[in-house]
């Protein structure tokens, strides 16, 4: 991480301003907006704080997607005008710095200045149609961008409660030194899925989108968590299915650890345009209740905590395969040197999930 901030203190990319950094080219709105953020506290345990916009060089990387083939033409996102924040760990000294950890708080896409619906193409490998239902049904080739999700029975936009839990867990991360990507740091901006995802896969080493779940028919109480695991139909398009399965058996695993409950066997197939965009990362969409649960502070706060020790768990156990990088332009910025495996002075006071745990 100190290589990576001596490369990132020389980079005539970067614009300083107090403990914003901006990432990108900037316009008035831009300056505008950093101007407020100068005047707020950075998180305790955060260091620096860099705004990350959907500049030339992500522009770049859809554009090569689909010239080399991987992406077919019309496939990327439709709403690029906002920014995520990348908020660098105070804890130096921890193995974890090197490591940076996207949250994606569920929906909060707003449309741009044209005030139109936007959609977007699910899968940008072979523009096929969805294989399972969900929010967008199944056999759709499309879904639309701007979204707030369910409402809880109190009238709460569940794109509220998404991001109140990211933030108690971008805290608690903080704290155990990791690096973190809020993909949405506030109410509501200017990017869909597949610029958040897009973001992810170039700038951390996984990603975990939030959410709760709608209402179910016949189910009058806290469903319980789950996570949305890659259909069987799709997973041979998804580079890391396994890898996101993994993640997400991981931090329901960690939530029942610490009295969750789970709902059904902890998972739900369900074809999203995320495994796609995001490939590349290990990444999961978890589900930790639905419009009955309680949503207080306190409560949200129990499910960051949950979700922090999955993050965790999964982090010490794959930490050798994880690239240590930020990647701009072709330039890396590298992490900390890797520790000995020993050294990492990490006991699981749980049991790490094998494949079949969940589905027996």
């Amino acid at each position: 991480m100190k290589k990576f901030l001596s490369l990132l203190l020389a980079s005539s990319f970067f614009t300083f301003s107090l403990n914003t950094v901006t990432f990108g080219m900037e316009n008035k709105e831009s300056q505008e907006t950093k101007a407020v953020q100068e005047d707020e506290p950075l998180p305790k345990y955060a260091k620096r704080k860099i705004r990350i916009t959907f500049n030339e060089h992500l522009k770049e990387f859809v554009k090569n997607k689909k010239e080399n083939g991987e992406w077919v033409e019309g496939a990327g996102p439709a709403l690029t005008e906002g920014s995520s924040y990348l908020y660098l760990s105070s804890k130096e000294d921890s193995v974890n710095n090197s490591i940076v950890v996207a949250l994606l708080p569920g929906h909060g896409a707003k449309t741009n200045k044209d005030n139109k619906a936007h959609y977007v193409i699910i899968h940008p490998k072979d523009k096929s149609g969805k294989v399972t239902g969900g929010s967008t049904k199944k056999g759709k080739i499309e879904a639309l961008c701007e979204n707030e999700g369910m409402s809880f029975d109190d009238g709460t936009f569940e794109s509220v409660v998404n991001l109140k839990v990211a933030n108690f867990l971008k805290e608690l991360l903080l704290e155990e030194g990791y690096n973190v990507l809020m993909l949405r740091d506030e109410p509501s901006t200017q990017l869909d899925v597949p610029a958040k995802c897009i973001i992810a896969s170039n700038f951390a080493n996984l990603m975990i989108s939030i959410h709760f779940d709608a209402p179910t028919e016949g189910i009058k109480s806290n469903k319980g968590a789950f996570y949305l695991s890659v259909p069987e139909e799709i997973k041979n398009s998804v580079k890391t299915y396994q890898d996101n399965n993994a993640l997400g058996k991981t931090l329901i695993v960690a939530l029942t650890s610490i009295g969750f409950n789970i709902f059904g066997k902890g998972d739900i197939p369900v074809d999203l345009m995320q495994w796609e965009y995001a490939d590349g990362i290990p990444n999961t969409v978890v589900k930790l209740g639905n419009t009955l649960s309680k949503i207080d502070d306190a409560s949200l706060d129990n499910y960051a905590m949950g979700l922090c020790k999955g993050i965790d768990a999964f982090c010490k156990e794959n930490y050798y395969s994880f690239e240590s990088k930020i990647v701009e332009k072709g330039m890396e910025f590298g992490g900390v040197e890797d520790p000995k495996k020993e050294d990492l002075e990490y006991v699981p006071d749980f049991v790490m999930p094998s494949p079949a745990t969940l589905n027996s």
